[in-house]
């Protein structure tokens, strides 16, 4: 005779098992992601760092120099596109160098800090991790 009255389901400790391997693979996932956002973000710097760059090579084409001959210089853009970085640059009549500087949610990118570009098309960055020139211009 069977016993109609057994229940089936769940255990327990089943289900204090199946929430601990979850917790595992959160804890080691959710690092990697934040990697991850932290060089897609990066991206939106290099390309504000590398349309000022544009700006700045048509207006020496336009007035013959990265400042006018009434002291005004050419640069006009102050942030990124998504607002992750500040660019602030450097200029002379001949030269410029262009700094994107992290802030919000990119301010914790330790591995690249800052990001540079100058008027000869040198690429530049500060660390305070262990950051390499390829790994902060690569998208």
């Amino acid at each position: 005779m069977k016993n109609v009255n057994r229940q089936t389901g769940f255990s327990l400790i089943e289900l204090m098992v199946t929430i601990g391997i979850i917790a595992i693979l959160a804890a080691v996932a959710w690092p990697a992601y934040e990697r991850q956002m932290t060089k897609n973000r990066r991206s939106d710097g290099i390309a504000a760092l590398l349309n000022a760059s544009k700006e700045l090579q048509q207006c020496y084409s336009d007035v013959g120099g990265y400042i006018d001959k009434n002291g005004n210089d050419c640069t006009h853009i102050a942030e990124s596109e998504k607002k992750y970085y500040n660019i602030t640059s450097v200029l002379t009549t001949d030269t410029f160098t262009l700094t994107a500087s992290p802030k919000g949610a990119q301010a914790d990118d330790t591995e690249c800090t800052t990001l540079t570009l100058d008027h000869l098309g040198q690429k530049g960055f500060t660390t305070s991790g262990n950051g390499t020139l390829n790994r902060c211009w690569s998208n």
